[in-house]
Order: structure tokens, then C-alpha cells, then sequence
């Protein structure tokens, strides 16, 4: 037998074998009871947090495989549309050269046919201004002579359209001139006005000019700067009643260019017809009496004189009450003499 026999509470190896043994029952309790609380507070919610991840991950990874389809759908809409572009590029340059070549070609032809026509057109005028001026006796009966009146007239009307439609082709093919020099305002304004003064008596409207004395010289193109006044000045004679008045005003303005003004208290036109009005051969209908004279060609002549300038045309209107129209010229067209300054405080020249 080997028991031992220690002092104190010595163990024998039966005892120790016992006291192990409860020692591993209380263990494995111990790991039955711990088990389900580990599990619930550690292990259960790392599962759940590591499923909701990979969810998380899953659902991303699927919006961001949607967002690469999107893309790659857009990327070859762009694409389709940029080769549509690039198609429609060269259609557009195609049928950009085809109407400038056409435009030139019209130009060209009523260039053309202008100067043909007014060949025998001079020849019309010519003779019928003899005879009705009788120059080598009379011609007979007088409705002879009101005949040749009529021819006359008729020709001159249109010579004025031939003449109208030579320098919009002019204009619009680029081969119209400048022939600048200073031009002096006053001299200019007061030679149209004798120019229509016949026409305003006839139909009595009563004219006027607001200028001031001594105004600056314009560098200009004198004829061009004649027709104009002439057109809007003829214009407004032309559609205003019996006791109305046409104001050609003239002054500077305050950034020292040149403001002109044809004011009239004609008949007038809506706003929505003013683009009309600015347009080739556009004619406003009214009932006024002068509505069939005219070519429709004096405004956008005008308009085009003015542009050419590097200036701009303005139109305001109202029904019965009359219209105005501004043409301005930019400051450095304006001559100041030597021995004055202009608005911006430099000598001219």
C-alpha cells in the first residue's frame, strides 16, 4: 500500500483523484452555463454583424455594377450623338455653302440684270420727258403729253427700284464701298430736305429740322449718308396724313457720336410689325392711301448703309400716333476741330 502519511491536511491519491474529478464536473458546468451567454453576447452578433456586412457589401456591389451599365449606356449615347453631331456638322456646312454660293449667284444675276435694265430705261425716261416737255413743239392732243407723263413717272419708279435693288446685291455680296471723307452734317441734311420738300407740300405735312449750330464734321460716306436721310425722310412724308410733320433732328450724343432722328405723326405700326417693316420687300398692310407705293426695300437698304458705318437703326412705332426712327454713329466717326475737345477729353485729329 503507498499511502503516505503527510502532516497536515496532507492528500492521498484517492483523495486527489476525487478532488479532480469534481474539479472537471464543475468545469464542464461551468462551460454549460457560459456557453449560450458567449455565444449570445459575442459570437451571435459578430455572425450578424459579418452577415450584414457581406449584405451591405453585396447590395453595393450591385448598385455599383448598375452605376458601370448606366455609364456604359451614356458613354455610347455620347458616342451615337457625337457621331450625329459631326454628321449633322457637315450637312450644315454643305447647305451653308450651298445657300452662300446661291446668294451670290442671285446677287450677281440682279446685279446684272440692274444694269441691263437701266440701259433702255434712261432711253424711257429721256424721250418721255421731251415730249411732255414739248421740247420740239407741241405734241397734239394734251392727253398725249398726260401719257408721257405717266411714262416718265413709271420710269423713275422703276429706275428707284432697279437703283434699290443694285445696292442690296451690293451690300450683300460684299462688294459695296466706303468712300469716307468729313462730311459736314448741316450741308447734308439741309440738301434732302429741298430734296423732299416738293413731295411733304404735295401731301401737306409740314417739315422741320432740329439741329444745332456749328456741329462737328462726320466721317462718312456722303452719298450713303445722303440716302439714308433720303429713305427715312421719304418714308415718313410717305405715311403721314394731311397736316401731320416730319422732324429730322440731329445732335450729338453724350458719348459724342452722332444721333439722327426722323420723327413723324404718321400712321404708324404695331411693335410686331416693326421686323416686318425691316425686312426685304417687307410691306406693313394698312389701309392709308400711299400702302401699294414703295419697294419694301428702303428700310433694310438703310438699315444696311447704317451698318456698314458701324452704326445701328432703331425703330419705334404706335398705331396713329406715329413713328421714330434713330440712326447713331459710333463716337469715332465724330471730327472735332483742333481747338475743341470731345466728351472723352481729347482733341480730335
Amino acid at each position: 500500500m503507498l499511502a503516505l502519511m503527510v502532516v497536515g491536511p496532507t492528500l492521498y491519491p484517492a483523495d486527489f483523484d476525487a478532488h479532480w474529478s469534481m474539479a472537471a464536473v464543475d468545469a464542464a458546468v461551468l462551460i454549460l452555463v457560459c456557453t449560450p451567454i458567449i455565444y449570445l453576447w459575442v459570437i451571435r452578433p459578430y455572425v450578424v454583424a459579418r452577415h450584414s456586412a457581406e449584405t451591405e457589401s453585396q447590395r453595393h456591389e450591385h448598385a455599383l455594377q448598375e452605376r458601370v451599365t448606366e455609364l456604359e449606356d451614356a458613354q455610347r449615347k455620347l458616342e451615337q450623338q457625337g457621331a450625329d453631331l459631326v454628321r449633322l456638322a457637315a450637312e450644315l456646312k454643305i447647305a451653308s455653302d450651298r445657300a452662300k454660293a446661291a446668294s451670290r449667284a442671285k446677287s450677281e444675276f440682279l446685279a446684272a440684270m440692274s444694269h441691263e435694265l437701266r440701259t433702255p430705261l434712261n432711253a424711257i425716261m429721256g424721250f418721255s420727258d421731251i415730249i411732255k416737255s414739248e421740247n420740239f413743239g407741241p405734241v397734239g392732243s394734251l392727253k398725249y403729253r398726260g401719257y408721257a407723263e405717266d411714262i416718265n413717272a413709271s420710269g423713275q419708279h422703276l429706275l428707284e427700284l432697279i437703283n434699290d435693288i443694285l445696292d442690296l446685291s451690293k451690300v450683300e455680296s460684299g462688294s459695296d464701298e466706303l468712300h469716307e471723307e468729313d462730311v459736314a452734317v448741316t450741308k447734308v441734311a439741309r440738301s434732302v430736305l429741298n430734296l423732299v420738300r416738293q413731295r411733304a407740300e404735295k401731301g401737306g405735312v409740314a417739315l422741320e429740322l432740329d439741329l444745332a449750330e456749328d456741329p462737328p464734321l462726320l466721317h462718312a460716306d456722303r452719298r450713303k449718308l445722303t440716302q439714308i436721310l433720303l429713305n427715312l425722310l421719304t418714308n415718313a412724308i410717305k405715311f403721314s396724313h394731311a397736316g401731320g410733320k416730319v422732324t429730322l433732328g440731329i445732335r450729338l450724343s453724350p458719348d459724342g457720336g452722332y444721333l439722327f432722328e426722323v420723327v413723324d405723326t404718321g400712321i404708324g405700326m404695331a411693335p410686331e410689325d416693326i421686323p416686318k417693316a425691316l425686312s426685304q420687300f417687307g410691306q406693313v398692310a394698312t389701309d392709308f392711301d400711299h400702302q401699294l407705293e414703295g419697294t419694301g426695300l428702303g428700310l433694310p437698304l438703310t438699315k444696311a448703309f447704317v451698318e456698314m458705318h458701324e452704326g445701328s437703326l432703331d425703330l419705334s412705332s404706335e398705331v396713329d400716333v406715329g413713328t421714330t426712327v434713330s440712326v447713331r454713329f459710333p463716337a469715332e466717326r465724330t471730327v472735332w476741330p483742333q481747338d475743341e475737345l470731345g466728351p472723352s477729353g481729347v482733341a480730335a485729329g
